[in-house]
């Protein structure tokens, strides 16, 4: 679950017109870097561009931005979302994995809050009360768990770079 949490901090979602309908977005060369592919991004996003067949002005939008350490202007690229989560998926690593555990969660919580409303639909206000206070402890439990693994995440890295460093 670590990487899930990195997964959302690391790509933060912009607004970005695309096809004159705001759109949420991400920055493609920030979802490379975290999927760690080893590629060059240029030739990453060029390649899977045309491998998936992704559409200019309405699955990405490509801008000309900051210059690079040699002075010249980088190409970037503003991706939507479905992109951002098709990259990822397809990505065959341990984030694109990661990835793919994040986006299926996502979807079973999703379905989750669905049936839930149903039933809340038929649901007396007591009834209703009950389950909405057994849900928010659910909820605290799990947010005590994903805390503990941080820690627990934390303390193996420090642990791993304390290792790796010849004294």
């Amino acid at each position: 679950m670590t990487n899930v949490i990195s997964i959302t901090t690391a790509l933060p979602i912009t607004t970005t017109a695309i096809s004159n309908e705001n759109t949420q977005t991400v920055d493609a060369r920030r979802l490379h870097e975290w999927l760690g592919s080893g590629k060059m991004f240029a030739h990453w996003i060029k390649q899977r561009i045309k491998l998936y067949g992704f559409v200019e002005g309405e699955d990405y939008l490509p801008v000309l931005a900051r210059k690079n350490e040699r002075g010249q202007p980088r190409q970037e690229y503003n991706i939507t979302i479905d992109m951002a989560k098709h990259l990822a998926m397809m990505e065959r690593n341990k984030q694109g994995h990661a990835a793919r555990k994040y986006f299926i969660e996502m979807e079973k919580q999703a379905k989750g809050m669905f049936a839930d409303m149903q039933v809340m639909a038929t649901m007396s206000q007591g009834d209703m009360h009950r389950m909405l206070a057994a849900r928010a402890d659910e909820m605290d439990a799990a947010r005590a768990a994903l805390d503990l693994e941080k820690e627990v995440a934390a303390v193996t890295r420090a642990h791993f770079a304390q290792n790796s460093n010849p004294s």
